[in-house]
């Protein structure tokens, strides 16, 4: 079902019986064509939604989706070694699921120690990334496993792929 809504009205439409749509968001109508031939103008539209269980059809290949908001970033002086470390645990966990694995490594509770470790003071991923990946790795604890799945954590939520 697609439901067209108006300021004057709601439009309910029946995807089975249109052969197509097109949908001009920045003029807000659209002609909907029928199966049998007939033709509606829709003009002063809001939104456009589709409910679950429509089937791809055309319609879907002429609207543009709308842009999803994006969230506001964290700076990286403020995003904690702890929230890295429970990421990394949480990457870790779907990685075990996903491979069948019926043990967990602890490699954030090894990235978490080598973090603390003596001589060293890391306690945001600012600190980290200023340390480098070469410096990090040579920390005790720290093997290819962790840098592994930390590169993955750094790529995947702060779109960072070098360090």
């Amino acid at each position: 079902m697609i439901i067209i809504k108006t300021p004057y009205s709601d439009f309910i439409i029946n995807e089975m019986e249109v052969a197509s749509i097109i949908y001009r968001k920045e003029d807000k109508d659209a002609k909907v064509f029928y199966k049998d031939g007939v033709t509606t103008d829709i003009k002063f539209i809001d939104r456009i939604d589709m409910h679950p269980g429509t089937p791809d059809m055309t319609f879907v290949n002429n609207v543009e989706p709308e842009p999803e908001p994006e969230q506001e970033k964290t700076p990286i002086s403020q995003v904690t070694v702890v929230e890295i470390g429970k990421l990394m645990d949480e990457m870790e966990e779907e990685e075990v699921i996903n491979r069948e694995k019926y043990q967990k490594g602890g490699l954030y509770i090894r990235f978490l120690n080598a973090c603390r470790a003596y001589n060293v003071n890391i306690q945001t991923l600012e600190d980290l990334l200023n340390m480098g990946k070469a410096d990090f790795r040579r920390l005790r604890n720290i093997g290819p496993q962790v840098i592994t799945l930390l590169d993955k954590v750094l790529e995947t939520k702060y779109g960072i792929t070098k360090w």
